[in-house]
């Protein structure tokens, strides 16, 4: 008779919330210690967590429903039922086993010209190779080890292991030439596994439960929220910064001979440029800052997204407020942390600790020094900007962000990758912004259309 498989509501008086640290992994919450802290990151960030575990809990319910299948296929299933299966597939014989060329594990495998030919699928319930149950490492079209997805309950159900929440998955070990096992299994023995796999099911529906408790805890958090809170570094998403933004980026950690500038943070604004809303963001500074004056006049920088050198000015003004209301900095901690927290230093510590460890080129403590005593750059007075001039193919490239300008082959697609950009810097396209960014669209505006031009006229003359 087949189980009853509805799910019983779960009472929600008697779920507990699960810690953190239970429902996600440490590098998405790094420096985040509490739930209690989790309100302090304001609602983007708390969307984002959301979004995260969102995932997890559909995650788990389609592994819950992947096992139930598994249950109802056992349930309908004797070891004769197995000898009948397998009758209808490949029973090779392997005739020649060794290390084939090019394998430096050193492993045995099989050899012969068949076994490198025949196709995935083709042994089903006689041996493991060609079995499309096998999971694992595979070369060709055969597994030359790992474990049987249909027997992950096996293990408990043959040496009467307990079968506890710490570990939810046992594995049948197997080679490419291991012999399938399901057509010799006792009735006893199928129904071990049918029960193995429900207290998995069990385990799996609690730690789900979990997970749903720990969303409508975030909702709750989120929805009393502040809603001014900058992105953690690590949470940033792809396409928030935009052109025409205002901007502040941090070049203190510049090299002396890259730097022409005194001071250690400029205002800028975002700007189209190489691999826009795709992990980097470029800005232009409001005065020449390194040497390199090809650049926008010396003007233009990026970071990637992950990267805290750059951000909205409004976001640096956050930061730099909160830097007052502490008394120092350590990775992962704020001294005033320890005796007199407040809002303020747990947000700055958790930002802080949501820049990723290993940035090169990046100084946590010198960063943290500079943004509490600012030393921004003065605007050159002898700066001024002119047209970009379009007179070879290897400008009119770079203004078009091409890598190579061979690559463009036809006037459609010169015409297209222009277009592209002329959606992000068109001043039609950008709404109600400042005089500096319509100045900056206008003028990115005509040399992308010059560009354009001039690459056409190039491919026309040369017909």
């Amino acid at each position: 008779m087949k189980q009853n498989n509805t799910v019983v509501p779960a009472d929600k008086n008697l779920v507990v919330v699960p810690r953190l640290q239970d429902v996600f992994p440490e590098y998405t919450i790094c420096g985040i210690e509490s739930w209690k802290e989790v309100a302090y990151i304001g609602k983007n960030n708390i969307n984002y967590l959301l979004k995260s575990i969102r995932g997890k809990e559909n995650s788990l319910s389609k592994e819950i429903r992947e096992l139930r299948k598994k249950q109802d296929f056992f349930r309908s299933k004797t070891s004769k039922d197995f000898i009948q299966l397998a009758k209808d597939y490949a029973n090779p014989t392997i005739t020649s086993i060794g290390v084939r060329e090019h394998n430096w594990s050193g492993g045995l495998e099989p050899t012969d010209d068949a076994s490198k030919e025949r196709k995935g699928g083709s042994t089903q319930y006689n041996i493991c190779g060609w079995c499309s149950h096998a999971s694992g490492s595979h070369r060709y079209n055969y597994c030359l080890s790992g474990s049987c997805r249909l027997l992950n309950e096996w293990d408990e159900a043959v040496d009467g292991r307990v079968f506890h929440s710490k570990k939810l998955y046992f594995t049948h070990p197997v080679k490419f030439n291991t012999k399938c096992i399901l057509p010799s299994l006792s009735a006893d023995q199928f129904k071990r596994i049918i029960k193995n796999i429900g207290k998995k099911v069990n385990l799996l529906k609690v730690e789900r439960e979990g997970v749903r408790e720990a969303i409508r805890k975030l909702i709750r958090l989120r929805d009393n929220a502040d809603g001014n809170k900058p992105w953690l570094v690590n949470f940033r998403p792809h396409d928030y910064m935009n052109v025409g933004d205002e901007m502040v980026a941090y070049i203190g950690n510049w090299k002396s001979n890259e730097k022409i500038v005194k001071g250690d943070w400029v205002n800028a604004m975002g700007i189209f440029e190489y691999r826009h809303h795709d992990g980097c963001m470029s800005y232009q500074a409001i005065t020449p800052i390194h040497s390199n004056l090809s650049y926008f006049e010396g003007r233009g920088g990026g970071a990637g997204i992950s990267r805290p050198e750059l951000m909205h000015r409004w976001k640096f003004d956050f930061l730099n407020n909160a830097t007052q209301h502490s008394d120092g900095w350590a990775r992962n901690q704020l001294d005033s942390m320890l005796k007199n927290a407040t809002e303020e230093t747990i947000f700055l510590r958790i930002w802080f600790s949501s820049i990723p460890e290993d940035l090169k080129g990046f100084n946590p403590s010198t960063f943290f020094t500079d943004l509490i005593s600012p030393k921004f750059v003065q605007p050159s007075k002898k700066f001024s900007e002119k047209p970009i001039v379009i007179n070879t193919k290897k400008v009119a490239g770079d203004v078009l962000q091409m890598l190579s300008v061979d690559l463009f082959k036809t006037e459609k697609e010169i015409k297209a990758w222009a277009n592209m950009q002329l959606q992000y810097v068109h001043p039609d396209k950008l709404g109600d912004v400042s005089k500096k960014t319509i100045k900056y669209a206008k003028r990115q505006t005509q040399a992308v259309c010059e560009a354009r031009d001039f690459l056409i006229n190039s491919i026309r003359n040369n017909r």
